[in-house]
This record gives structure tokens, C-alpha cells and sequence, in this order.
């Protein structure tokens, strides 16, 4: 009876302890102060079927608008029906904005970003104007460039990851030089190859005047422990 006992109590204790385990981190396991655990993990604005609508609708109200405006390559991408605008506020959980490169602490002056989730493509049009990325030569820091295109590669591979997420197993750079403070660039990155968890993504920063700045290759990898939590919305 004693050993019975003593079986039933751990077993109703381990059960107590699992089931609160899992609601707590199921209700608090996104960082506070955030959105709440049932908003969408990847919110974009629908996109528009001609320039005249997009500069009307999705890139007047942007900061970086009139820089690239006339830009060919941006007017591709904006009368491409199949590319979206990507709202970085809407898919980064707050707590973490404040440390991204493109939103956050190191500001990039709030680039357009537009994503082609069939292609597996992202575009990012910005503008490097922040004195506070600016190195000792009077230069961006190729540092904040390789944080950008780790972060920027990883949005654009997700889609193609079974659960939507994942991290950076491989990533290298190649520097051709290093970007002019104030001067506006364009990164470009694309899915190259993706096969279960892992996903390959290349990409590359170059001047609005198409002179290299640098390339890069980014192997992503969902860990096998992720699919455990996908019923879960955490960044």
C-alpha cells in the first residue's frame, strides 16, 4: 500500500508539474512587452497591381521613398504582383526590435523591404545614414552589414523551413568594400536550394549605383525540436 502510495504521489506531482510547466510557457514563452501569442507570424501588406497604387497606398507614407523612387530595379519589384511588403514591425516580437539592425538600435532609416514568398526572393531598399554605425575609419562597419544580411537571408529562407522557422548554421561573407555613411544601398537575397530543414540562401549589398559591397551565403537549419512547439507563435 506504502509503495502504491508513493507511486500515485509522484505520478500526480510529475503531472502537475508538466501540465504547468506547459501552459506557463505556452502563455508567456514570446518576450514581454509583445503582441499577443495569436497574432500572425508572418503579417504583410497585401500588394497592389500598379506602380500608381503602390507609391499611393504602400511607399508614400515611407521614409526612404523619394530615394529610390526612380530607381529601375525598385520599380520592378514594386509592379511585380508576386512581391510583397514586408512590416518588420509586425513580424519581430517588440522586445527584440529595439536590437535589430534594420528597426532597432543600429536604425537603417526604415528600409522598404519587399518579399516574392513563391521565389523565395527579398529585396531590401535602405539608406545607411545612423551616426551610430559609423566605424573609427568614418565608414559603416562591415559588422553591422554582416548582422543585416544574417538577418535579412534568415526572413527570406523561413518560408521555405517546415515550421516557418529556424537558425543560421553557416554564414560567410565576402567584402568587395565598405559602404559610404549616407549613401542608399540595395540588399538582395535568394532561396537557392531547400531540402527539409535546411535551406541556402545567397545574397548581396550593393550601392544604389550598383557597385559591389558584399556577398554572402547563409545555410539555415530548423533544429528537429522546433516541430514540438509550432502550435506555439514565438518568433
Amino acid at each position: 500500500m506504502g509503495v502504491f502510495r508513493t507511486v500515485y504521489r509522484t505520478a500526480f506531482r510529475g503531472t502537475v508539474y508538466a501540465t504547468s510547466f506547459g501552459l506557463g510557457f505556452a502563455l508567456f514563452a514570446r518576450p514581454w512587452p509583445d503582441s499577443p501569442i495569436w497574432a500572425k507570424q508572418r503579417d504583410v501588406v497585401p500588394p497592389k497591381q500598379s506602380l500608381r497604387h503602390n507609391e499611393e497606398y504602400r511607399f508614400l507614407h515611407m521614409k526612404n521613398y523619394p530615394t529610390f523612387k526612380d530607381n529601375d530595379y525598385f520599380i520592378q519589384c514594386a509592379n511585380d504582383k508576386d512581391f510583397t511588403v514586408m512590416d518588420v514591425d509586425k513580424i519581430v516580437p517588440e522586445a527584440h526590435r529595439f536590437n535589430q539592425v534594420s528597426r532597432g538600435l543600429l536604425n537603417l532609416n526604415e528600409p522598404i523591404i519587399m518579399t516574392n514568398r513563391k521565389s523565395g526572393k527579398l529585396v531590401m531598399f535602405g539608406k545607411a545614414d545612423s551616426d551610430d554605425i559609423v566605424g573609427l575609419d568614418g565608414k559603416i562597419h562591415n559588422g553591422i552589414l554582416l548582422t543585416l544580411l544574417d538577418e535579412s537571408l534568415c526572413f527570406c529562407g523561413f518560408d521555405k523551413l517546415p515550421n516557418k522557422r529556424g537558425v543560421t548554421a553557416n554564414l560567410k561573407v565576402d567584402f568587395a568594400k565598405k559602404l559610404q555613411p549616407n549613401n542608399a544601398f540595395i540588399l538582395d537575397a535568394q532561396v537557392t536550394e531547400a531540402r527539409g530543414r535546411k535551406v541556402t540562401i545567397n545574397g548581396k549589398i550593393e550601392s544604389l549605383n550598383g557597385d559591389p559591397i558584399a556577398t554572402a551565403s547563409c545555410l539555415l537549419v530548423e533544429p528537429k525540436w522546433f516541430k514540438y512547439f509550432s502550435w506555439i507563435d514565438l518568433f
